[in-house]
Parts: structure tokens; C-alpha cells; sequence
């Protein structure tokens, strides 16, 4: 009697339960991976907006004798400069740094200067270049 060679394989019934159930692990899986990526590039933004402001505090920490009580400085400037390093600084929002202005401020009553981070040199303050 010959062997019948049907009998090797999968059926069509046990590929489709694998599919299905494949497909509901994607289901459940999508969300948490799509949450975990946008937490991660929210907390890459923070960490490069602490980096800027280091940046700027070491800025002022070396040149404090020069600077007045008012003045800004460019966030380009400060690449020139080696306070922060070279390329594009963008937060999640696509929002690009390189182009942003640091205003810096004496505060006479804590004696220490103040940090803004702004798309512009204020008016009144004098920009280090």
C-alpha cells in the first residue's frame, strides 16, 4: 500500500489561527511601541534643552567680567564659540534651536544671572557676537 503525501504541512485552519493570533499581538504591541518612541524623543528634547542652558551658564561662567547686565547671545554664536556642539538642535515638535537667543540678565537682588531662551535678541540688550 502506497503513503499518501497529503498529509505534510500545515492546514489552511492552523495558518490562519497563527495570522490571527500574530495579528493580535501587533494589536496590542503598536501602541505601547508607538508611546515608548514618543516618550524617547521627548526626553531627548530635554536633555538638548539642558545641554543649551549648560552651555550658556559655562558661556557666562568664563566671561562674566565682559558681559553687562543685559545682553544676548545666539545659540549659533555659541557653536562658533564651542559651547555647543555643531548641527541642528530640534525638539519633537520640529522646532529648530539654531536660530533661537539666549537673553541674559544680571539679577541684582540674587546676584546671578537669568537665562531666556527666545526666538530674538530683546531690544534693549546688547548682543555678544
Amino acid at each position: 500500500m502506497e503513503k499518501d503525501n497529503f498529509n505534510k504541512g500545515f492546514t489552511l485552519v492552523e495558518l490562519l489561527a497563527v495570522l490571527a493570533i500574530l495579528a493580535l499581538l501587533a494589536v496590542i504591541a503598536f501602541p505601547t511601541i508607538i508611546g515608548t518612541i514618543s516618550k524617547a524623543t521627548d526626553k531627548a528634547t530635554d536633555i538638548q534643552i539642558d545641554n543649551l542652558n549648560r552651555s550658556v551658564k559655562q558661556f557666562v561662567a568664563d566671561n562674566a567680567v565682559s558681559l553687562g547686565d543685559k545682553v544676548c547671545i545666539s545659540v549659533k554664536t555659541l557653536q562658533t564659540l564651542g559651547y555647543v556642539g555643531t548641527g541642528d538642535i530640534v525638539d519633537s515638535n520640529n522646532n529648530n534651536y539654531n536660530d533661537s537667543y539666549y537673553n541674559i540678565t544680571w539679577d541684582e537682588t540674587n546676584n546671578q544671572y537669568k537665562y531666556n531662551l527666545s526666538s530674538n535678541c530683546n531690544s534693549s540688550y546688547i548682543e555678544y557676537e
